[in-house]
């Protein structure tokens, strides 16, 4: 299933590693994402 990024913004982490909004996150250290909620979750506790 994975976790959408809606909206990427100019200069955040995530822009700066190539993500761009529409893309999925579907496994984040190792772990696979299921959705939004857990995928919050995984970033929160790294």
């Amino acid at each position: 299933m994975g976790a959408v990024l809606s909206v990427v913004r100019s200069g955040a982490a995530a822009a700066d590693a190539g993500f761009v909004g529409g893309d999925v996150i579907v496994q984040f250290d190792g772990e696979r994402v299921r959705g939004a909620r857990q995928f919050a979750r995984l970033v929160r506790e790294t």
